[in-house]
């Protein structure tokens, strides 16, 4: 087996209209994709996190999103 584990820290943007104020989100994501050495692919095994709260008003607002994806 080979494959790669890779670490990304940055941020996501949403929409304006659906996430306002919790539009611009600061995200985590691990990706893992591997192989058998003969197999002509890889697999790839993903989890991304973004959160963030915000007060608007006096009101908190709390946006969350979490994907996981599996790419071949």
């Amino acid at each position: 087996m080979t494959g790669n584990v890779n670490l990304f820290l940055g941020s996501k943007a949403l929409d304006t209209n659906d996430w306002s104020p919790v539009v611009s989100q600061g995200e985590v994501a691990v990706e893992w994709d591997f192989r058998e050495r003969s197999w002509p692919i890889n697999i790839l095994l993903g989890l991304r996190s973004s959160d963030k709260t915000a007060s608007l008003g006096g009101i908190d607002f709390e946006g969350k999103t979490s994907e996981f994806f599996l790419r071949c």
